[in-house]
């Protein structure tokens, strides 16, 4: 029999915040293909939260001060990154 074969597996969990966060830090350092994305379902929530659709992607310009060529001022990147909020969450979103 040849054909697609789609295959959704649920597992009914529920997470201290430690293991999830340990969870998405796996995710986040080791997930090279596009069949290893993982989806939460928060109490109260319906929708599925999946991790791939937490990167966001695409050009966003960030007005940035550099302390020397290669480091940027930590202040100033998170300034710019709360005020490019709602461009990078509609990236995501």
């Amino acid at each position: 029999m040849e054909g697609k074969l789609n295959i959704k597996f649920e597992i009914p969990f529920k997470f201290s915040f430690d293991e999830l966060r340990g969870i998405v830090d796996n995710w986040v350092e080791d997930h090279s293909s596009t069949y290893d994305d993982i989806g939460f379902r928060f109490m109260g929530d319906t929708k599925i939260h999946w991790l791939s659709h937490s990167i966001a992607r695409g050009p966003v310009n960030l007005n940035v001060d550099r302390v020397n060529p290669e480091v940027v001022s930590a202040l100033s990147l998170l300034d710019s990154l709360v005020a490019t909020r709602d461009d990078l969450l509609r990236l995501i979103l």
